[in-house]
């Protein structure tokens, strides 16, 4: 059983490698091949500002994901974890998601919340339930703008606020269910809880991640106007919902870090048909230079948070 499993952790590492060895290979190719005379139009000042803006923007908006991180943590019953605790563990393990696994931040936020006095099973219930959390978010947003394509305009913004809302009622239900069926509670030491303490507690979480991923989105829509024409309301949910899809892709691929490669490539493919290959390139590579900077900047930040001499008193 061992030799099994090592050999499916090997495949899967070897698969993750060539898609993103492959992802790489295909945005060297889009940017040598692309006529980028055609972006000569852009106004480079205004991309500059935008890039500063959008890369501060991203590191303040990360401040979400280390806030619902927080809330699990109580919600797992460390009563006594301080939220400016949370915040700078999260803050400055971030970082290590662009070393080659991305799984690194997630082990590094075990090690310094250990040092914190958290207690082994409450990291690894937050962390399970983390990445559920925000492949729900992301993948929602995705899935959503997909189904709202073919939906007259001027609707689409209230179904997509009444869609969200039904996400964030309806999915902690759905984790709760699945996470007993597949006997993860006991597993992971998790206590039992009825679906409305669940909903009531991990909905406002869910809510966090999915802000965290429309603000992001609105990101690469804002920087996507500044270098093309986003001519309606279709063409900005289509670039917000190729964002979405795009990070899914870049997360659930094995081994890529901080889904450098995959994120690009997924976006270069879908935005090509709406503002053609050197545009769709400009604004991935923009983008991931927005995004790699606000983690930087998020990291930087940690070491501005005040902290107490004793955080929590759980050992």
């Amino acid at each position: 059983m061992a030799a099994q499993k090592r050999s499916i952790g090997l495949v899967v590492r070897v698969l993750g490698a060539l898609i993103v060895g492959l992802s790489l290979l295909f945005v060297m190719q889009r940017i040598l091949t692309s006529d980028f005379r055609s972006l000569e139009r852009v106004p480079a000042g205004l991309t500059v500002a935008m890039i500063i803006g959008g890369t501060l923007v991203y590191a303040a908006n990360s401040f979400l994901l280390s806030a619902g991180w927080w809330r699990l943590l109580i919600w797992f019953g460390e009563q006594g974890a301080s939220g400016r605790m949370c915040h700078m563990v999260y803050a400055r393990t971030a970082i290590a998601r662009y070393l080659p696994g991305n799984v690194f931040h997630v082990a590094n936020r075990h090690l310094l919340g250990r040092r914190f006095g958290l207690r082994h099973t409450t990291l690894v219930g937050a962390a399970v339930y983390e990445i559920i959390g925000v492949l729900i978010a992301a993948g929602a947003i995705g899935i959503l703008g997909i189904g709202l394509l073919d939906v007259p305009q001027a609707a689409a913004p209230t179904l997509a606020l009444a869609a969200m809302l039904a996400a964030v009622l309806v999915a902690p239900i759905l984790v709760n269910v699945t996470i007993r069926r597949l006997g993860l509670s006991e597993r992971l030491g998790l206590p039992e809880r009825s679906h409305l303490e669940v909903t009531r507690s991990l909905a406002p979480i869910l809510l966090r991640y999915i802000v965290f991923f429309v603000i992001a989105g609105l990101i690469v829509l804002t920087l996507t106007a500044v270098i093309a024409e986003v001519r309606d309301v279709g063409t900005a949910l289509a670039v917000v919902t190729i964002f979405a899809v795009s990070w899914v892709a870049g997360f659930i691929t094995p081994g890529a870090p901080a889904g450098v490669g995959v994120r690009e490539a997924t976006m270069v493919v879908a935005m090509e048909p709406l503002f053609g290959s050197a545009t769709s390139v400009l604004i991935a590579l923009c983008f991931r230079v927005i995004t790699t900077l606000g983690d930087v900047v998020f990291f930087l930040a940690s070491f501005g948070i005040p902290q107490r001499s004793s955080q929590t008193a759980n050992g």
